[in-house]
């Protein structure tokens, strides 16, 4: 006995195998192109956590710092070849650490919680109304334009971070801050397994370094958004200066990114080092985890036009 299905079902089935099919690709292959979009304001919160221990054994001790910032990049036109320009500015910092026993906080919105030698620490990132950051059309930096925002461009006060500075902020920590939200990937489409190399050198507030990153597309999240994590093993040497002078050590880092097709922006990205600083003869256990995430994107009235 011969079963047959009549031609019509047959067409059916092999039209819905075809588009299942056809879905799955396009789920699971994505070109990344996050891109800053000339006319748009986007808001964003940077939520940052360091804990240096110092001692060996029981007698170690937690050193915590804590900071939380807000800030926009409105995003114009700079020139005729398709440049952009960045208008950088911190709305709101709130930190707090604990050092060596001594406790100290500080809230750009309440004057009584305004410790000076916090303040000090954080000047860059305070002053930045007029900061402009430069990039091509291709979204590559270029420069920074100081127009009024030379003292975000110094960091933080010497004097006030002398020492351990856990969190400064200057050129260094505001390209970064940026790249979280836009930087570059592959020119090809990525699916789920995809993996490849890449190579960036990261703040690490204590200081930077170069990694060898291991990049791994993991597929989509359940919001349907593609994710890339990485993970990259490293050593610093900051003997030639910096805010750990003569500190030396290694660590690992680990992230992750969430990328947003219909906004073209990475939405969300979380990253965590650990680090075994050696500074003086003292072990220093560094753990750092910071998460930066997309809260609001505005188009202005001339992206409207």
């Amino acid at each position: 006995m011969h079963l047959a299905f009549p031609l019509p079902l047959i067409a059916v089935v092999a039209l819905a195998f075809s588009t299942f099919t056809s879905t799955v690709a396009a789920e699971d292959t994505t070109k990344l192109e996050p891109t800053w979009k000339i006319g748009h304001t986007y808001t964003c919160e940077h939520v940052q956590d360091v804990t240096i221990s110092i001692g060996a054994g029981d007698q170690a001790i937690d050193n915590p710092v804590h900071v939380a910032l807000t800030f926009e990049a409105t995003v114009e036109a700079d020139g005729k070849e398709g440049g952009k320009a960045i208008r950088f500015k911190a709305t709101k910092v709130e930190m707090n650490m604990s050092m060596f026993g001594t406790t100290a906080e500080y809230d750009s919105e309440d004057e009584s919680k305004q410790s000076a030698e916090l303040a000090g620490m954080i000047a860059g990132i305070k002053d930045t109304d007029n900061l402009k950051v430069i990039f091509d059309r291709n979204d590559t930096f270029v420069k920074f334009d100081e127009g009024g925002g030379e003292r975000a461009l110094k960091g933080a006060d010497p004097a006030a971070s002398a020492g351990l500075a856990p969190m400064r902020f200057g050129k260094g920590e505001i390209r970064q801050l940026l790249s979280y939200c836009v930087r570059e990937f592959p020119d090809h489409p990525v699916k789920k397994g995809d993996e490849w190399k890449e190579e960036n050198n990261v703040n690490l507030n204590l200081g930077s370094a170069d990694m060898k990153m291991e990049m791994t597309a993991e597929g989509n999240d359940k919001d349907g958004r593609p994710v890339v994590t990485y993970t990259s093993d490293f050593e610093v040497d900051f003997s030639d200066g910096g805010p750990t002078a003569g500190g030396k050590g290694d660590g690992k880092l680990t992230g992750k990114m969430t990328y947003d097709s219909k906004q073209a922006i990475i939405s969300d990205h979380n990253t965590t080092i650990d680090m075994n600083l050696s500074m003086n003869g003292l072990l220093m256990p560094v753990k750092q985890e910071s998460k930066t995430k997309v809260t609001k994107i505005t188009a202005t009235k001339a992206a409207a036009e």
